[in-house]
């Protein structure tokens, strides 16, 4: 029986796409000012490289650092922090059907929020009440850190006074969420929504650009899901993630999102024959 729901903000509660598709919009405002980047699509591949390879820095700031010259880059992150602080609220969005899911589960479970602090967490702790959400709230600077992570898990259920058995993970990240999760003995439900399902609705060219990028980083993503038929859980949709956690309060085996009908061959045999490639650096 679950007591405990551990629930990842960044991707399974908080959409901030649109949000950081603003934040590449203006990077390549400063990157093109040197010809080789006049393609907003060279800046799009870049990410998706950085972002593949997981680090704990996030990827506009390593694009920054390394392709921007000095003043530029200085001059990009005062540009960021001003538009974090002026305009980040609005472009901040929830996962479609998300919240109501936490608010009925909140009856039932002891319910936790890991985020990452920063101006994105406390703008969406605001303007969404994470405070009145969720019983308690974790906040974790972004890491790779495997054991790190696995202490953290074990001071949760410290907290709420729930053994690993009696927990859940509920994240997109494998590395260091799941694998964590899975090495201390708690439940993992691994979420793969594709943007669409993340509520990511492109209005122009740009945008268009960004939404298929975010596309192929999904279906890398799921083309690099280790065993699937040894990950407890998967699902493609906010209704699975609340029919999963609904059969396993009945003791059931959960339907993985490989049987769940949602995948066809061809969706199958593109995440096969479409690995990650690294881009030219410039």
């Amino acid at each position: 029986m679950l007591k405990t729901i551990i629930f990842r903000c960044e991707n399974v509660i908080l959409n901030d796409e649109y949000l950081q598709f603003k934040i590449y919009e203006k990077l390549w405002h400063y990157l093109r000012q040197d010809p080789a980047w006049s393609d907003f699509e060279s800046v799009l591949k870049l990410r998706e490289y950085y972002v593949s390879e997981q680090r704990s820095t996030s990827a506009h700031s390593m694009i920054a650092t390394r392709h921007l010259s000095a003043t530029y880059r200085i001059r990009f992150e005062q540009d960021i922090q001003l538009f974090l602080k002026k305009q980040g609220r609005f472009y901040l969005r929830p996962l479609p059907g998300m919240l109501p899911i936490v608010r009925n589960l909140k009856f039932y479970y002891k319910i936790v929020l890991i985020a990452e602090p920063g101006s994105i967490y406390h703008d969406a702790d605001q303007k969404y009440r994470f405070n009145q959400l969720f019983h308690f709230t974790f906040l974790q600077e972004k890491t790779t850190d495997l054991q790190l992570f696995q202490n953290n898990l074990q001071s949760i259920t410290r907290k709420t006074r729930s053994s690993e058995k009696e927990t859940l993970l509920v994240s997109d990240q494998l590395q260091p969420d799941l694998r964590a999760a899975e090495k201390s003995g708690i439940n993992t439900l691994q979420i793969s929504f594709d943007p669409r399902t993340r509520g990511f609705q492109p209005q122009n060219y740009l945008e268009w650009k960004y939404f298929h990028s975010l596309n192929r980083l999904h279906k890398q993503k799921r083309a690099s899901f280790p065993g699937r038929n040894k990950m407890n859980l998967q699902a493609n949709s906010p209704s699975e993630v609340s029919g999963i956690i609904s059969n396993l309060e009945r003791g059931g085996a959960a339907v993985s999102s490989k049987s769940s009908g949602n995948i066809s061959f061809w969706d199958l045999a593109r995440e096969v024959f479409n690995p990650p490639v690294p881009p030219d650096e410039k």
